[in-house]
Formats: C-alpha cells, sequence, structure tokens
C-alpha cells in the first residue's frame, strides 16, 4: 500500500503541478494585464485549473469509485474544490497581510499564492481520496 500511495500523491502532485501552472499564469494575466481584481483573477483562474484538474485527476491519479454516477463524482469533485478555493483565497489574504514587508505587489502576490497552494494542496488530497476513491486510504478492494 505504501508504494501504490507514493506513485499516488506522485501523481497528484505533477497534475497539481500542471493545474498550478495554469492557475498562476491566467491569475498573473488578469490581474497584470486585464486589471481584475485579485478576487476575480484568482477565481476564474482557479475554475480553469479545477476543470484542467479534474479530467487528469480522473484518467491518471484517483480510482474514482464506480459506484457513483459520472456526474455526482463531478459535482463532488467541484464541491471540494469550491471550498479549495475559499480556503485558498482566505490563506492568500492572510499570507499577504503577513508579508506586507515585501514591497514588491508581484512578489508579495506570488510568495502569498505558493503558501495558500501548499496548504489547499493537502487538503485536496485528502478529501478527494476519502470522498471520491473508492479504496480511500484502505488498500483492500
Amino acid at each position: 500500500m505504501k508504494n501504490n500511495l507514493f506513485k499516488q500523491i506522485i501523481k497528484f502532485l505533477v497534475v497539481g503541478v500542471l493545474a498550478t501552472i495554469i492557475d498562476y499564469l491566467i491569475a498573473n494575466i488578469l490581474k497584470f494585464y486585464f486589471n481584475f481584481s485579485d478576487y476575480y483573477a484568482m477565481m476564474i483562474a482557479f475554475g480553469v485549473a479545477v476543470i484542467f484538474n479534474y479530467i487528469l485527476s480522473s484518467l491518471w491519479v484517483f480510482e474514482f469509485d464506480n459506484n457513483k454516477p459520472k456526474h455526482t463524482k463531478f459535482l463532488i469533485f467541484i464541491l471540494l474544490s469550491i471550498i479549495g478555493a475559499f480556503l485558498n483565497y482566505y490563506i492568500y489574504e492572510i499570507s499577504k497581510n503577513i508579508l506586507i514587508f515585501i514591497p514588491n505587489q508581484v512578489l508579495n502576490f506570488n510568495i502569498s499564492k505558493v503558501i495558500a497552494t501548499s496548504l489547499v494542496m493537502v487538503y485536496n488530497f485528502v478529501s478527494r481520496k476519502i470522498l471520491l476513491e473508492r479504496r480511500g486510504f484502505n488498500d483492500k478492494v
């Protein structure tokens, strides 16, 4: 089980890194080129990244429970992601205010996003593993 869990975590991290790159690129473009507020730039970017993440997670990372209809799994994934989005934004806001001593707006924005993303990543893996995968953290099928 430990070997399978380790492989799954690696796959989750690969998908997460790709989704994060998409998230950061879109958020930075919307904020710094189109003058979107932090909130809207982050929510739109997060939404695009979540759809990308769902597709790769369902195909490669998790063995989703086949007893649940596809639309139910998608809705659970979206609900968990929405919770993650709010956690991400509020952790970002707290981090941004703690890091207020960093005068560079781009650096402050991105360091705060790294802190928030890292913490929400743990929530995402655990919640999806427990609520969507057919065996959760159990090695017995």
